[in-house]
C-alpha cells in the first residue's frame, strides 16, 4: 500500500502529491509501529486482561461455534477476571491434565501387558466401527 501511495507522488497537481505522501507515511507508521510493535507489546502487558469484555456486552456479541463444535461457546472458555484468577484457572487445567495423563498411562501400560497389538487394533476397530486389516496401522 505504501508503494501504490508513493506511486500517485509522479501526478501532477500537488494535491494529489501532498495526499499521496501522507497517506503512504500514515501506512508505514501503521504497519510499522503499531501494528508491529505497540499493539503485541500492549497485549504481552495486559495478558489476560487484554480481552476482558465487559458484561452488557455478552449479549449482544454473537456466541460463534467454529470447527464445528458442539458444546455452547460460553462454556469453552473460563471468564477470566485478573491476572489471579486466570492463574488459578491454569492451575487447575493443568493439575486435572496431569491426573488425566496419569490415569491414562497406567490404564495403557495394563492393557499393553494384557492383550497384544493385534488385539488393540481390533477393539479399536470395533469402537470406531471402522474395519481395517490387521496389517494397516
Amino acid at each position: 500500500m505504501v508503494v501504490v501511495f508513493a506511486s500517485f507522488v509522479l501526478s501532477t497537481d500537488p494535491t494529489v502529491k501532498m495526499l499521496a505522501i501522507g497517506m503512504a507515511f500514515a501506512v508505514l507508521i501503521d504497519a510499522s509501529l503499531v501494528r508491529m510493535i505497540l499493539v503485541p507489546s500492549i497485549m504481552a502487558l495486559l495478558d489476560a486482561r487484554a480481552w476482558w469484555m465487559p458484561r452488557w456486552m455478552e449479549p449482544i456479541v454473537p456466541h460463534l461455534q467454529l470447527e464445528g463444535s458442539t458444546a455452547p461457546a460460553a462454556a469453552a472458555a473460563p471468564e477470566a477476571v485478573g491476572p489471579a484468577q486466570t492463574k488459578a484457572v491454569t492451575d487447575t487445567e493443568a493439575a486435572t491434565d496431569t491426573e488425566a495423563a496419569t490415569a491414562t498411562e497406567t490404564a495403557t501400560a495394563t492393557e499393553t501387558e494384557a492383550t497384544t497389538d493385534t488385539d488393540i487394533e481390533a477393539a479399536t476397530a470395533t469402537a470406531s466401527e471402522v474395519r481395517r486389516p490387521p496389517s494397516a496401522k
